[in-house]
């Protein structure tokens, strides 16, 4: 009987650890979701020009997409089909959405490194003629495990299934689609949040989706925005250094050419002396002969 409720107590407790390193990881998750919108958010004001980045300096528009301006145009393209491609997920279910997303990365890693964007149909803008995206997607269980994505391909082609792939040749805002990509980003986390109390497979990938959107998007877009503050700051700090010292540089100048004056004025009386002097030996010289 003894060793019956050892075995009782010692299965509870298991079942409480249990739940309670269920209730911490959840807790993480549901704080990494929430500080990741908020970056969002805040990605999203500084490119607006509503916030100023890092509580330094409020960047306009204009100047964000006025440098490096080739790579700008680059990302923008890529950026622009991630957001459309994302944006169609918005309507599938919690429990499909994680196996979309792990496709849709591993989609877009192979679109952007290895495909030819001018290979793929001209975009068009055009609606979509059915009512739901979520049709052609298998139906899984209220509590599914995510599958490992992987690209599909018919002989050496590969079939994205999630990737809206197109040619893009409409000229695009840097700004604006940085905006849309937050907004759109923002919401897909809202949904990962109502989805948290998922499986252990279902945190693994909204970890792994999260770490995907720091490493693929956030790094480049700080860099490139924290590269356009210094160089803007940098022109404030030499207008402000020039318009400080320009007074006294200008009293500089004019010590220098008051100097300059007086030692021409000096040189000018000092060869008048000797001219004088030597004048005054020539006439001695003349009235002893």
């Amino acid at each position: 009987r003894r060793f019956t409720e050892f075995s009782h107590r010692a299965g509870h407790g298991d079942i409480q650890s249990s739940g309670s390193c269920s209730a911490m990881s959840e807790q993480k998750l549901e704080q990494i979701i929430t500080k990741r919108k908020n970056s969002l958010d805040y990605l999203r004001r500084a490119h607006e020009g509503e916030v100023h980045w890092m509580n330094i300096v409020k960047l306009t528009p204009d100047q964000i997409c006025s440098y490096d301006i080739k790579n700008l145009e680059a990302r923008s393209k890529q950026w622009f089909l991630l957001g459309l491609s994302i944006g169609r997920l918005l309507v599938q279910s919690n429990e499909i959405l994680l196996q979309s997303l792990m496709q849709l990365m591993e989609e877009y890693d192979y679109f952007t490194y290895y495909e030819k964007p001018e290979s793929f149909p001209t975009f068009k803008w055009y609606p979509r003629t059915d009512a739901s995206f979520e049709d052609d997607l298998p139906t899984l269980g209220k509590k599914p495990s995510v599958p490992r994505a992987q690209l599909q391909k018919v002989g050496r082609k590969v079939i994205f299934q999630q990737l809206v792939a197109y040619s893009v040749d409409i000229p695009l805002n840097y700004c604006e689609v940085i905006r849309t990509l937050c907004e759109v980003l923002s919401l897909i986390y809202s949904k990962l949040l109502a989805r948290s109390a998922a499986s252990r497979s279902g945190h693994k990938a909204i970890t792994k989706f999260d770490t995907w959107v720091k490493t693929r998007l956030f790094a480049k877009i700080v860099e490139h925005i924290s590269m356009v503050s210094k160089k803007v700051l940098d022109g404030e700090f030499e207008l402000i250094s020039r318009n400080l010292l320009a007074p006294y540089k200008q009293n500089l100048k004019e010590m220098e050419e008051k100097l300059e004056k007086e030692k021409i004025e000096k040189m000018r009386e000092k060869q008048a002396q000797e001219d004088n002097k030597l004048n005054g030996e020539k006439v001695e010289r003349s009235q002893v002969v």
